[in-house]
């Protein structure tokens, strides 16, 4: 690829085999388009070098990073299109997506706090009954049997019920209760 104007890539070189099978098509691209291919690319120098074994291509580029192909068992047009490759692909070598096993680094610490597997028992009352699945004694009867239907089946469940019975509207307020808007208009 070029880079302002300057291509990257300066030099090709084929290794082939002249009677392993793998080299066939890597042999029928030298033979048949090799010369077309070097004549539309002038700023690449190529360069073949047989010897046994599977055949490869080695890109050679400005800042020196080289970077090698395999043409094993590739028909001649694949041959071509691994060259343009080569040919279209800056001096760098591939980025990595790591991962990260540590997890996330931060400078600045969670505005939501640390995670704890117990309760704060210095928290308000009402954060420490939430968290602890208790019910308030001061909820409406109505209300609690809500609550004991929406831990069981979960705000899912809870959602499905409701659409299924015809609610339009409903809102949800943690363990307190619901407040449901049905379609029926009443006379």
């Amino acid at each position: 690829m070029a880079r302002r104007g300057v291509w990257e890539l300066e030099k090709i070189t084929l290794y082939y085999c002249l009677k392993g099978g793998s080299s066939q098509g890597t042999r029928g691209f030298v033979e048949e388009r090799l010369a077309s291919f070097a004549k539309d690319n002038p700023q690449i120098q190529f360069e073949t070098v047989i010897e046994e074994g599977h055949p490869e291509a080695v890109g050679l580029y400005r800042n020196g990073y080289k970077r090698t192909l395999s043409l094993r068992n590739l028909e001649p047009i694949e041959v071509h299109d691994h060259l343009l490759y080569l040919r279209n692909t800056w001096g760098e070598p591939e980025q990595k997506h790591s991962k990260i096993s540590y997890g996330v680094i931060s400078s600045t610490p969670s505005v939501q706090g640390y995670w704890r597997t117990e309760p704060d028992l210095e928290a308000p009352c009402s954060v420490r009954r939430s968290y602890l699945g208790q019910i308030p004694p001061d909820v409406p009867p109505q209300f609690r049997y809500f609550a004991q239907v929406q831990r069981e089946l979960g705000l899912a469940g809870v959602t499905e019920l409701l659409q299924n019975l015809g609610c339009s509207k409903w809102v949800v307020s943690g363990m307190t209760g619901v407040k449901v808007k049905s379609r029926k208009k009443r006379n």
